[in-house]
């Protein structure tokens, strides 16, 4: 499980040097996050579900076509699965890999884990008004790292690897590097990446989808069955896009969000004996104790700012209202139709053609249509319900 962009775009683009030869094979344009969804406990599990053996057949036979030395399957999503769930797939699909697989999963610090977490809720939701609401919610049992990877570790034994987020962790203080190494057993392996694509959002655009997000639950339907999962998909969806648009532009990078002083101590304070857990279990060096003690001496001493009035004029406001309310209307309308067409043009061609694999009733001429018109969008509906 790696679950970092950066690897997933080095891999992808094969942007790395192994300098005793030999070659990676990774079969995704980006991730393997559709697998891990037929198999995770996230809300979106259901809609995903019926496509198990569908996608991981289909993996799995183009892991056995490749005659590359090593087969990568990434996927961030991963960590919302149990891992005897996996342990299953792998067994059903992926038999003859027995006793050759390893899993690697790289873990953020606790303060880091916090942060991108909310940012994803700011992103997908609108989240909860401030990051210490978000973590009075999410400090519970399911948030501590020693008993879930304990778990992984008793279901895979050694071939479980888990490796600290953190520079002083990683060969070359780098990810990427790290994970080559570590997939080729070639120590001097490296990466060439210039970029890494980078979905994360700034202050002012996290401002900008907590407006958007506050003002289609405010119309008539925003909170309807169905429209939590048409919300997702806008910040899923929008964060690549600005992405990719601000690298165009070569816009400078916005702050980021950060953890407030207050905050961060009440945070290592809570994890503390985890993070002691974690260290004593799997690392060298109390990398995540460490961590917990620097996040408290970076953080700054007040909450940053996530109201829009703070980012934009009135002018802009409004036009971000406006385009809310536009695209309000037409989720709302039908919640279902816009989770499928909001996706890219590729992912929806990908998903018709594996609804097609399940029953064989879409045509390879359906497959080769336009995906977002409203007919075939509802025979892919159909094969989810």
């Amino acid at each position: 499980m790696t679950g970092s962009t950066a690897i997933q775009s080095a891999l992808s683009s094969g942007s790395y040097v192994l300098p005793r030869g030999g070659t990676i094979f990774y079969p995704a344009q980006i991730n393997h996050n559709q697998h891990a969804l037929t198999i995770s406990d996230l809300p979106e599990a259901p809609v995903h579900a019926p496509f198990r053996e569908a996608r991981f057949r289909a993996l799995a036979q183009a892991m056995d076509e490749s005659d590359a030395d090593w087969g990568v399957i990434s996927a961030e999503l991963l960590e919302f699965v149990k891992p005897e769930a996996l342990k299953a797939v792998l067994d059903e699909f992926f038999p003859d890999y027995a006793g050759r697989t390893r899993l690697v999963a790289y873990v953020r610090p606790h303060h880091a884990r916090i942060v991108s977490g909310y940012a994803e809720a700011l992103k997908k939701s609108g989240g909860p008004p401030t990051m210490a609401g978000y973590f009075d919610r999410r400090k519970g049992a399911q948030r501590f790292y020693h008993p879930r990877f304990a778990a992984w570790k008793e279901t895979f034994g050694e071939a479980f690897t888990a490796k600290a987020f953190h520079p002083d962790s990683l060969r070359a203080g780098d990810v990427v590097h790290d994970f080559i190494a570590f997939t080729t057993q070639q120590p001097r392996a490296r990466s060439t990446l210039e970029t890494v694509p980078n979905a994360s959002l700034s202050l002012p655009d996290l401002a900008m989808m907590r407006e958007v997000h506050a003002r289609i639950m405010e119309m008539e339907g925003g909170e309807a069955a169905g429209m939590e999962l048409a919300r997702r998909q806008i910040g899923w969806h929008m964060a690549p896009i600005l992405g990719r648009r601000y690298g165009e532009l070569g816009v400078p990078a916005a702050d980021k969000l950060r953890m407030p002083r207050p905050l961060a101590q009440k945070v290592a304070d809570h994890f503390r004996d985890d993070a002691a857990a974690m260290d004593d279990a799997f690392f060298k060096g109390m990398p995540l104790t460490k961590a917990l003690a620097d996040a408290v001496d970076s953080a700054p001493p007040q909450r940053q700012s996530l109201d829009p009035e703070s980012y934009f004029d009135a002018v802009d406001l409004a036009r971000i209202r406006a385009w809310a309310e536009f695209i309000g209307r037409i989720a709302i309308a039908d919640p279902e139709a816009f989770f499928w067409a909001s996706m890219p043009p590729e992912e929806r061609a990908a998903h018709m053609e594996r609804a097609r694999a399940v029953d064989g009733t879409l045509t390879e001429e359906d497959v080769q249509q336009e995906a977002g018109t409203g007919s075939l969008i509802s025979r892919i509906k159909g094969k989810i319900s």
